[in-house]
């Protein structure tokens, strides 16, 4: 049987006062989007910036899920 892999984006305060109920037997990755960039402050300055983060965000993400 395949494991199920939920992928919760919120920020980590998001999370805190609305825990996600991951069901068992399940792996629960975290990415949050907002807090790995400094929250919306740090948001990418460029379209180009935007692409080149993106792609690293997806790199990460499919070796969560890939390494777990």
């Amino acid at each position: 049987m395949t494991q199920m892999t939920r992928v919760d984006l919120r920020a980590q305060q998001e999370r805190a006062s609305a825990p996600d109920r991951v069901p068992a037997g399940s792996r629960h990755v975290v990415a949050d989007v907002l807090g790995d960039l400094g929250g919306l402050s740090g948001l990418p300055a460029s379209p180009q910036a935007s692409a080149q983060l993106g792609r690293r965000d997806l790199r990460d993400l499919r070796e969560d899920l890939l390494v777990g």
